[in-house]
């Protein structure tokens, strides 16, 4: 899977633009347990509860390798799955000590790894019969654009959903509970005329749920890493970003990884 073979180049960008070493952490520094907030975002993360797109035994490939990682240092990790701007807004608050999976266009007062955990990549979904591609911003003159509020979808992106927030014409963004779900309904309903997720997301959304794809890729911006993030009030929070930086960039960690990848693609 290109999942698989990206998830190294990101990590190999991410890791040039670091210092020579970190400040590890010791175990002693680390909490005995963290509590980050997540949306549901298969396979990237799912839950810990079993649903019709969260098959038993399943919890995310981020959430999998997360807690595989810091077991070795006797840190639990729980993930509660929320809205996406609740989860922002929990932590940045402090009810939560961070989020799952992050980019930085999404937080502004969290603290993020320097080191990504993967890669995403957001594409625009339309009707089957629907020949329009996308060809950059300036091809979505005239399209009516679904996206989930708050979610960052790229760099290329971002800029145009947040200038026409205030055009519910031009971009409609939904919040609250299952968009991955609502979005489509949204197109085969005619309110919208696109609409944006990450192509593995929206691969899982259809395997799991056994739909018929009436909808197509009709174009995808360029992939992203995305990190995991913390609140910075929390004591422990440099030195568990220090220790995650290290795990993060450890080959061997990355091997262990693509297993994980390859039981979800």
């Amino acid at each position: 899977m290109n999942i698989i073979k990206h998830i190294g180049t990101a990590i190999i960008v991410a890791l040039s633009a670091l210092p020579a070493s970190y400040s590890v952490a010791q175990p002693g520094e680390l909490p005995k347990e963290i509590f980050l907030g997540a949306t549901e975002w298969c396979p990237y993360s799912c839950g810990d509860v079993d649903t019709t797109l969260n098959p038993p035994h399943k919890p995310g490939i981020v959430t999998e390798y997360l807690r595989y990682i810091l077991a070795k240092y006797g840190v639990a990790v729980n993930v509660e799955i929320l809205p996406w701007s609740r989860a922002v807004s929990e932590a940045e608050g402090g009810l939560l000590d961070g989020l799952l999976t992050a980019v930085h266009e999404e937080v502004e007062t969290l603290s993020l790894t320097d080191v990504p955990t993967m890669s995403y990549q957001s594409c625009f979904y339309v009707l089957n019969t629907n020949r329009w591609q996308y060809q950059g911003t300036d091809s979505l003159a005239g399209m009516h654009l679904g996206a989930i509020a708050g979610y960052g979808y790229g760099r290329e992106i971002d800029p145009y959903l947040a200038e026409h927030a205030q055009r519910e014409d031009i971009v409609t963004q939904i919040s609250g509970q299952n968009g991955k779900e609502r979005l489509p309904m949204m197109l085969y309903g005619h309110r919208i005329d696109a609409y944006l997720a990450d192509r593995h997301v929206e691969a899982w959304r259809l395997t799991s749920s056994g739909s018929q794809a009436d909808t197509h890729s009709a174009g995808c911006i360029a992939e992203e890493p995305f990190y995991v993030a913390f609140n910075p009030q929390k004591k422990w929070t440099k030195d568990i970003i220090g220790l995650l930086n290290q795990e993060f960039a450890d080959p061997e960690n990355q091997a262990h990884l693509k297993e994980i990848i390859r039981r979800y693609m």
